[in-house]
């Protein structure tokens, strides 16, 4: 009796047979109907890309609701465009395709389309005759349609969020089957659905393509900024090699290199959050020793921390701390706490950086006295432009972003950071642990500044830049090398090519004949694959870094010029002409 859907009376009257099985005709047709919504649902929902979610659309409505079907959007030029197609027999999708191609439906009063459209509401024709497909178009749109069995159809409008996106038309052909008043109440059900997944992807892609356009932003902003940054850089190091005799210019060059560094910083902050929201950072894991990450961390924030006047206390073990990282990542992520750190403690504070192995792990610790963090504050000081305090990290310089990037450089290496503190006033501090590893860490004892650079090395420097080429023909030369300079890439293509110097350094942005083009014309030449070419630009994202590889550079260095980079590029050219 449990399964039993309804029972009947013996003597059966006729009458109630025919009722009893027309209701349970129409429960199972109600069941097999929600299965059918419900399946819906779950397929358009499983996908945000445009396309991908008008041909599931499509597919989705054959057969269950047509033997093909059709998907035209409108355009914000007023124009029908053909989405998405499927039928029932796979090889005539194509046919359907064509047809819709040859004779897209215009906006014409006259078209069923058009009048969904204008006045969203549906359209069915539950029988066709041959004169009903007859057209004022060219005979051969009328043949396409009796071939295909145009004989019932249903047309019902896409909308979403109060706009019409376009029509969906249901036909049904060699099925036999006609659309009745229940077919349309379905119909417009599963569209309903279906829009509402459509503009969700819409939203989607126009989402993608404002943080396109916002990363090419970026990146052009950075380019623009980083170069007359790399002269001023360039000026303060000849200051400092050079020596200056009275105290207030020599304040004043420190804090010249200090504010153009942390304008490097902040441009580079912009662009690596902008990687990691879109997964474009790619980490470069080797086995190395914590200890040493942490050293050049204190180095590249000691100047921040000097002009505070803070008291650092370092303390970490006498063994190796193992880790496998990315040691350029590790290091902006421990540079950035170390900043924090230095930015929100009063001038004169203290600041503790320790690191210690507890169990599997490397812990890392940078504590401070400073201004503390309110404890509603403590989880969301990792998420994007989130400050403590706006008009404090305005006169310190933040972009609220630095804490955003040690989180998810942290978790990319397998690690977890957590914020502490007791509340304002009362310090705060920031715990890194991460992986330790099981591997030898190889450890490299590297030479940099100009002391790399003990013996002579030709340099051609094409740049059109007037400062960044002085200042930089400068540095060089101070560092004892014998530089030519071009100020195109017509003339710096003459001059390599006339005497090939050991180096290259080649602005890509160059007048005329630019740097790709420059690259290319020299390996091109005899004896042009032996010549070392450096490319200089503001660009340094990954994309960029693979069309200098593609023109023909042999490096990419990213302006403002790192000077230790520079200075190990040219102690390896001088040590290849040694050898060679």
């Amino acid at each position: 009796a449990e399964a039993v859907d309804g029972y009947l009376l013996h003597p059966v009257a006729p009458t109630e047979l025919v009722q009893m099985v027309r209701a349970l005709l129409r429960l199972g047709k109600a069941q097999e109907d929600w299965r059918f919504l419900a399946e819906a649902s779950r397929v358009l929902g499983d996908s945000l890309n445009w396309q991908a979610t008008l041909d599931r659309l499509a597919c989705l409505a054959v057969p269950h609701l047509a033997d093909w079907c059709v998907i035209d959007l409108i355009g914000e030029d007023r124009r029908v465009r053909p989405a998405a197609v499927a039928h029932v027999d796979p090889s005539r999708v194509d046919q359907v395709r064509e047809m819709r191609q040859r004779f897209p439906p215009g906006l014409e009063e006259r078209e069923v389309v058009s009048r969904v459209w204008q006045t969203g509401r549906p359209v069915v024709f539950p029988a066709l005759a041959g004169k009903d497909v007859e057209t004022t178009r060219e005979p051969e749109h009328p043949r396409l349609l009796v071939e295909l069995g145009f004989k019932s159809y249903v047309c019902v409008p896409l909308s979403a969020r109060g706009r019409t996106l376009g029509a969906i038309t249901l036909v049904r052909s060699s099925s036999g089957r006609r659309y009745q008043a229940p077919d349309l109440v379905l119909a417009e059900d599963f569209v309903r659905r279906a829009a509402l997944a459509i503009d969700n992807a819409r939203h989607y892609d126009e989402a993608q393509e404002a943080v396109r356009c916002r990363d090419e932003f970026l990146a052009m902003l950075a380019h623009e900024l980083r170069n007359p940054l790399a002269p001023i850089l360039n000026a303060v190091q000849i200051m400092a090699e050079r020596g200056l005799q009275d105290p207030s210019l020599r304040r004043a060059r420190d804090v010249v290199e200090r504010q153009g560094r942390h304008m490097a910083r902040l441009l580079d902050d912009l662009l690596d959050i902008s990687r990691i929201t879109r997964g474009r950072i790619e980490l470069r894991k080797t086995p190395l020793d914590l200890q040493t990450v942490l050293a050049q961390a204190v180095q590249t924030s000691r100047l921040l921390l000097q002009e505070r006047r803070h008291q650092l206390l370092v303390d970490l073990p006498r063994g190796p701390l193992p880790v496998e990282a990315d040691s350029t990542r590790l290091e902006q992520i421990f540079a950035n706490l170390l900043n924090n750190a230095a930015r929100y403690t009063e001038p004169g504070g203290r600041i503790h950086l320790t690191a210690e192995r507890a169990g599997a792990e490397v812990v890392t610790r940078v504590r401070d006295n400073g201004m503390g963090i309110p404890p509603e504050m403590l989880t969301r000081i990792f998420e994007p432009f989130q400050q403590l305090d706006h008009s404090l990290a305005r006169s310190q310089g933040g972009l609220g972003i630095g804490l955003t990037l040690v989180r998810r450089l942290v978790e990319m290496h397998g690690g977890v950071v957590e914020a502490l503190s007791e509340g304002p006033g009362q310090g705060s501090e920031f715990v890194v642990r991460l992986p330790l590893s099981t591997a030898n860490a190889n450890v490299r004892e590297e030479k940099t500044g100009e002391g790399s650079a003990s013996s002579s090395c030709r340099v051609l420097l094409i740049e059109d830049n007037d400062d960044s080429r002085e200042m930089l023909k400068e540095l060089l030369e101070l560092w004892g090398h014998q530089v030519e300079i071009a100020t195109d890439g017509l003339e710096g293509l003459a001059r390599i090519l006339a005497a090939p110097p050991d180096l290259v350094l080649v602005d890509i942005g160059l007048p005329g004949l630019d740097g790709y083009q420059v690259a290319r014309r020299v390996r091109a030449a005899p004896h042009g694959k032996n010549i070392f070419l450096a490319a200089l630009t503001g660009y340094g994202q990954k994309e960029d870094r693979r069309r200098t590889k593609e023109a023909g550079f042999n490096t990419h260095l990213t302006k403002p010029v790192d000077l230790d980079e520079l200075s190990r590029l040219l102690a390896d050219r001088v040590s290849a002409g040694r050898n060679g």
